[in-house]
């Protein structure tokens, strides 16, 4: 270590073993670059991934989730919201829970009458040939979203006035 007297002050200066300035810049411009690497690859793997896409149909629109197709073929504001489904040849169902179909109005999340709505009645969901049922959620104001959930995949609708 050297001394050297600057004026007032005496300064001590460090052996040259300890790292310098240059060294700290490029460790940090290193690190830099690993965290803007590691961001890079983090987009690209939520750029492939699309397990979490929300479906999202209009009235009159089909879709298949979990091996049945359902198609909302008609919602009316003052009656019920009737619903298609069908599944493929060679198929058999037991009967959807009426648990699995929300309306969402709002901020309001309902399930349908179980008094009102035919989809409560069909005990097993023939293969080939559709089914038509009504879910009855009451008088739908504004603008009302229908979800479908099974097996962890989740359909919606817009259900507009």
């Amino acid at each position: 270590m050297d001394t050297v007297s600057v004026g007032v002050q005496t300064v001590t200066r460090l052996p040259s073993t300890v790292v310098s300035t240059r060294k700290l810049i490029l460790t940090a411009l290193v690190c830099g670059m690993a965290i803007l690497i590691a961001g890079s690859v983090q987009l690209l793997r939520l750029n492939s991934s699309d397990s979490s896409a929300a479906q999202v149909f209009e009235v009159g629109e089909s879709t298949t989730i979990a091996d049945v197709e359902v198609t909302v073929v008609s919602a009316d504001p003052e009656g019920p919201i009737v619903v298609r489904m069908a599944l493929p040849e060679g198929g058999s169902l037991p009967a959807i829970p009426l648990g699995l179909w929300t309306l969402q109005l709002g901020d309001v999340q309902s399930g349908p009458s179980s008094e009102l709505s035919s989809c409560a009645e069909m005990e097993v969901l023939p293969a080939g040939p559709t089914q038509e049922c009504t879910l009855d959620f009451g008088p739908l104001d504004g603008t009302s979203y229908l979800r479908f959930a099974r097996d962890g995949a989740v359909v919606t609708w817009v259900l507009k006035d």
